[in-house]
């Protein structure tokens, strides 16, 4: 930091005009950096470190600034909608605008449409940012919220649940202005620049394709994937031979806590989540790829020695006796009182011939066997999460992404630690554990069940959303299958009489906000 300090300083001493350093040097520097991400040649952790750099300087030179200075593209409002708890897209999103010159307003998380419209009053632009399908919803919610009251700020919208195809069916319809779906960080500052100086041409085009691709869509009934009727599909279910043998036998059927240390878990880590997270997966595509993901490991690893210090992991678990029933998974004691019941979707797209649903991997009451599954949730812990929040109250955005990208790597090595080691040993397999709101188990709503049947937030502080959304975000719930011939679907498709099956089975609740899974008409 004292070499920021002074290199700025030497800047302002030459150039006499803070103004002239942040238009001269600095944003030359950053327009370099942009440059080098877009063309691949340099990554995103290095355009992170940049940002911070950027900021560090711009801080020492704000004390030489009038109130009305200014030397910024535009002013950026970036945040994650309404029920919606992640953040570390967003984060890296800000940096990378951050570097091109943008000033940048970040709302942080579980944001109101309200809050987000008055921060957007006398913005250049709005960013969206959702995890999950359920925060699709309230992208809409501001969207409509927007045009309601007449607002033209172009919007962008990002995140692993939403798609182009998406925001032109869905989005754009409900706003005046542009509404864009930016695909990663390496195409945001570009995006930005387009919709903010524009002219009228770019929006023109933009609309003209969204228009395309809702008519394309439309006329094809809104129905790309062709899949067999439900009673059809259903007759297509995997059929399996059960075995008593291939059942497992756990030790006991009570409730399991766990509160192990970063260093147990450390070897459960998955390191190419980091890769992923960071944009470095996959093999090697050069030499500045390649020490680029050596660094990022190293800076990672040492930031897992801090988390060692803070944080506090937090798992619960427990085996049930269980039966299934169609398309649903009955939860039993010994005495066959029902403890509850898990839903699930049958694919309706065959796959070798098969419509799988996770419920074909449990035995039906009619093989007079009793099965056994396990439930499980677990989590960095609270105090991991507000490491991650202190980090970035400090300006190092680097650092907290970093913490923040370990603390997912955690809750998933502890599930991975429930299942290998104090579940596998009871059964004949590894089994599959599907995490509830995804593909084979693709309701999030699900999740009260497992948070009723584990009572999940008072034995690890996990807490429910309204949408269903776990905090602190480095969490994860799931269900875990033992039988041999159990594997992960990872597409499901239905069609809306299933959808209508599913909840009337759930007692009437209407669950289509909560969805991962293709609907069609």
């Amino acid at each position: 930091d004292y070499k920021i300090e002074a290199v700025t300083e030497h800047f302002y001493a030459e150039l006499k005009d803070p103004l002239k350093v942040i238009e001269g040097p600095l944003m030359l520097a950053m327009k370099h950096v942009g440059n080098l991400f877009g063309e691949g040649k340099m990554f995103l952790p290095q355009v992170v470190k940049s940002a911070r750099v950027m900021k560090k300087a711009v801080a020492v030179l704000d004390k030489y600034m009038s109130k009305d200075s200014s030397a910024k593209r535009g002013k950026v409002v970036i945040a994650t909608v309404k029920g919606d708890v992640h953040d570390i897209g967003k984060n890296i999103v800000g940096s990378v605008l951050t570097c091109n010159g943008y000033e940048l307003v970040d709302l942080g998380v579980m944001c109101e449409a309200e809050k987000i419209l008055e921060a957007a009053r006398d913005a250049d632009l709005v960013g969206l940012s959702a995890l999950i399908t359920p925060s699709l919803n309230e992208m809409a919610n501001v969207a409509k919220l927007f045009e309601r009251e007449n607002m033209k700020v172009p919007i962008i919208v990002g995140g692993a649940s939403t798609s182009t195809l998406h925001t032109a069916v869905k989005l754009a319809p409900l706003y005046s202005g542009s509404i864009m779906r930016v695909e990663d960080a390496s195409v945001v500052a570009e995006a930005c620049s387009n919709l903010i100086s524009d002219s009228g041409e770019f929006s023109r085009k933009l609309k003209e394709g969204q228009r395309k691709l809702k008519e394309d869509f439309e006329s094809s009934g809104g129905q790309a994937p062709q899949v067999l009727p439900y009673a059809q599909a259903c007759q297509k279910k995997v059929v399996l031979e059960f075995k008593k043998e291939d059942i497992a036998k756990p030790a006991s059927f009570d409730l399991w806590l766990g509160d192990h240390s970063v260093g147990e878990l450390e070897k459960f880590l998955s390191w190419n989540m980091l890769y992923s997270a960071w944009e470095l997966e996959g093999a090697s595509k050069g030499v500045e790829h390649e020490d680029a993901r050596k660094n990022l490991l190293k800076d990672a690893q040492n930031e897992l020695e801090n988390l060692k210090k803070v944080a506090r992991p937090k798992a619960v678990w427990r085996f049930f006796r269980a039966n299934s029933k169609q398309n649903d998974i009955v939860l039993h004691r010994a005495d066959d009182k029902v403890l509850g019941v898990l839903h699930f979707f049958r694919n309706q797209k065959p796959t070798n011939g098969v419509c799988a649903c996770a419920a074909d991997f449990v035995a039906p009451r009619e093989s007079g066997l009793t099965d056994c599954v396990g439930l499980f949730a677990a989590t960095a812990g609270v105090e991991a999460q507000n490491y991650v929040e202190s980090l970035k109250a400090q300006g190092d955005e680097y650092r907290s992404i970093l913490a923040a990208t370990l603390c997912n790597m955690l809750a998933e090595a502890y599930a991975r630690y429930i299942n290998e080691i104090k579940m596998r040993p009871f059964a004949s397999c590894m089994g599959v554990r599907p995490a509830c709101g995804y593909k084979m188990w693709g309701d999030h709503s699900e999740k009260a069940s497992i948070w009723e049947l584990l009572n999940v937030e008072k034995k690890t502080g996990i807490r429910l959303t309204e949408n269903f959304m776990m905090y602190p975000p480095s969490s994860v719930c799931g269900l875990w299958l033992a039988n041999p011939s159990a594997k992960y679907v990872n597409f499901v498709t239905i069609d809306k009489e299933q959808l209508a099956d599913y909840e009337a089975r759930k007692g009437g609740v209407d669950v289509s906000r909560y969805l991962s899974v293709d609907v069609v008409s």
